[in-house]
């Protein structure tokens, strides 16, 4: 409770309290472990301390690569490009495809 009044957080229903205090109590767990086996530094709860993993990952930007399928089979299927007659280097400005440095 003293977590919810810290930061005015509530909640629409009573399962959603519930599923909250569960990742709540686990990150307490967690917590607990790491705090008495390290001495140089302590964890400890903040406002995202109810949140699933997926939650904190969109907060963070992260997204989830994207399968690229060819062939439309359902399985993940792999492009093999040509390795032999590559050339050791690349000038792109030469290509066109980016622009001289600019100073």
């Amino acid at each position: 409770m003293k977590h919810l009044a810290d930061f005015g957080k509530s909640y629409a229903t009573k399962d959603e309290y519930e599923f909250r205090l569960a990742l709540f109590a686990k990150k307490h767990i967690e917590m607990a472990k790491i705090n008495s086996t390290n001495g140089s530094f302590t964890v400890g709860h903040n406002m995202f301390s109810d949140w699933t993993q997926d939650e904190f990952q969109k907060l963070l930007g992260y997204k989830k690569p994207e399968k690229h399928l060819i062939g439309g089979d359902g399985h993940d299927s792999y492009v093999y490009l040509p390795v032999e007659d590559t050339p050791n280097a690349i000038d792109w400005r030469d290509k066109g495809a980016v622009n001289a440095v600019k100073n």
